[in-house]
């Protein structure tokens, strides 16, 4: 069966993942409350996977790959066994560490959900082949919460604000690589199950990240060094915008605190080298 479930349909890495499986001769079947139209032969099944009482409805397919909350999967689990699923690739985030000891208390629940969801989906996957994939900081396609996030700001007010050096290691990974992970676990079908971080092609500083990020539209960095009581105020300030809704006190915390993880293994199972850091105007999705 050549059937491939994608969750998360409206995610950077399903914008990528969905034209990779067609391409490869696999049947994407995008799934969501309202799954974008991706043209051509690609099947649309609307449903709201909160709802356990939507769940009959799951079409039959052999793989499935989760992009959508990793907290939903556990309750599809017995319901997409029975209808033929053999290989399982999922969406978890390296928030489950370095979130699990911030200052926000809602930061620390969303670090404890993403392990809990973790071991139940292993626990739950039985003769379902799983793999969970714990990406970095995700860019690409304009579709991510984080470096699209910085353009935006840096296209509105023409600077960006740092808490001293924001010299803490980033790895951002791009969401096509994982797009092309996914594709790789389903086709070249390593015997293999576990969860791996998945980091970017390089390491650079926040504030490299940031300034690479001004590169890619066209300006001259003009990164502002801000004392933490203001750029505490400024980040409150941003999230009366709905844009920046999700930007917290704990974020300019991160700047100067190392986020780095080695890949060396997942990168040698999912036979694939992801690319470093240098955006374009198309990846940020800026006109």
């Amino acid at each position: 069966m050549n059937r491939v479930l994608v969750t998360g349909a409206s995610s950077a890495v399903a914008h990528y993942l969905v034209p990779r499986l067609q391409a490869s001769g696999l049947e994407p079947i995008v799934v969501g409350r309202n799954p974008p139209e991706f043209g051509g032969t690609v099947e649309r099944c609307e449903i709201d996977l909160a709802d356990p009482a939507q769940l009959a409805r799951l079409p039959k397919a052999a793989s499935l790959v989760h992009v959508a909350p990793i907290w939903l999967l556990p309750e599809l689990l017995p319901v997409l066994r029975e209808r033929g699923l053999r290989r399982l690739v999922a969406f978890s985030s390296t928030s489950v560490q370095t979130k699990r000891d911030s200052p926000v208390a809602s930061e620390r629940a969303l670090a404890r959900r993403l392990a809990d969801s973790e071991s139940r989906v292993m626990q739950g996957a039985l003769s379902t082949r799983a793999i969970i994939l714990r990406p970095t900081l995700i860019w690409g396609g304009g579709r991510d919460q984080s470096v699209s996030a910085i353009a935006r700001f840096i296209e509105r007010f023409g600077f960006f604000p740092v808490e001293g050096p924001a010299r803490g290691k980033r790895q951002p990974v791009h969401a096509d690589d994982l797009a092309a992970a996914c594709l790789h676990l389903l086709v070249a079908d390593p015997r293999v199950t576990g969860v791996f971080e998945f980091a970017g092609g390089e390491v650079l500083s926040y504030r490299e990240m940031v300034e690479r990020v001004f590169e890619a539209l066209g300006r001259t960095p003009r990164v502002v060094t801000l004392p933490w009581p203001l750029l505490q105020w400024a980040v409150r300030s941003a999230r009366v915008l709905p844009r920046f809704r999700g930007w917290t006190p704990a974020m300019v915390a991160r700047m100067n605190r190392d986020m780095e993880f080695p890949s060396l293994h997942a990168r040698a199972v999912l036979g694939h080298m992801p690319r470093p850091f240098k955006p374009t105007r198309d990846d940020l999705a800026i006109l």
